[in-house]
């Protein structure tokens, strides 16, 4: 009987709610914090509170991957306040299993430090949220249900990578032990800018998984999923740098890493597998 076929939600509403209900969570965890309060949770929580009704008011989809991605940012520095709340770091277990898996801590292995690889690496780490909007506006302009799938991944990493920090928080090399990674680089104005922005970003949860490169493979990735294979051939020197970078600047340990790629390959096998069968 026709009543009885199970139809299978659209992704933009499991995007929109997935995103929304997280988002909720880290909130009212934060807001238990509030006598930890600095002018950057506060900045977070007037952008949630705006972003929050607004996000829920594009049901039909067209500006959900956009959301995901505002929600991601705005939600970031709660994870701070969250930190004082979780009594133990994965810092050492991390450390351990990336020598077992490469003989010592993957981000050792580059004592190759000229002024031009690191500013190359530095642009490269930095060129994430200008990838991530720019394929985002490059899929709803040109098609809408890759777009829909599209936004639908972000929203499984985001969800999925930030419940990572919650379950395995660790601060990453460079924090963690800074007499073991070489943290500042050498480098110009382009690696002193990257030095200087993420001060302020620092979170001490946020190592595991590797958020920039689950996003940065998750993007080239779906560009050769969808056949178009000279923008992600394009893409790919910006990729390729932007996930050495997370081991030459030592704000992730190698498992980190393969964790965020797996994260990202797994999420596109699964978005394919979703749209066969739909």
């Amino acid at each position: 009987m026709t009543w009885l076929k199970y139809q299978r939600p659209n992704p933009f509403i499991i995007a929109l709610y997935g995103c929304v209900g997280f988002c909720m969570m880290i909130m009212m965890i934060g807001i238990g914090q509030f006598d930890h309060f600095e002018p950057r949770h506060f900045v977070s929580l007037t952008l949630l509170s705006v972003l929050m009704p607004l996000i829920l008011k594009t049901k039909n989809g067209r500006f959900v991957g956009f959301a995901v991605l505002l929600s991601s940012y705005a939600i970031f520095p709660m994870f701070s306040l969250i930190g004082n709340i979780i009594p133990y770091r994965f810092d050492d277990k991390l450390y351990q299993l990336d020598t077992w898996i490469f003989g010592q801590s993957l981000p050792l292995y580059f004592t190759y430090r000229p002024v031009w690889l690191s500013e190359y690496l530095a642009l490269c780490y930095l060129a994430l949220f200008p990838l991530q909007i720019l394929s985002c506006y490059f899929w709803f302009k040109n098609h809408q249900q890759h777009y829909q799938l599209f936004s639908f991944g972000l929203a499984i990493m985001f969800v999925v990578g930030y419940m990572g920090y919650l379950v395995i928080p660790a601060q990453g090399g460079y924090l963690a032990y800074p007499d073991v990674f070489y943290f500042p680089n050498t480098g110009g104005y382009i690696t002193t800018f990257l030095i200087n922005a993420n001060k302020p970003l620092i979170v001490g949860i946020d190592a595991f998984p590797s958020l920039h490169t689950g996003f940065a493979v998750l993007i080239n990735g779906f560009f050769f999923v969808k056949k178009y294979h000279k923008i992600g051939l394009a893409l790919l020197p910006i990729t390729i740098g932007l996930i050495i970078s997370t081991q030459y600047f030592a704000f992730h340990y190698g498992v980190d890493l393969l964790a965020g790629i797996i994260l990202a390959i797994s999420i596109l096998i699964f978005i394919s597998c979703y749209q066969k069968v739909q």
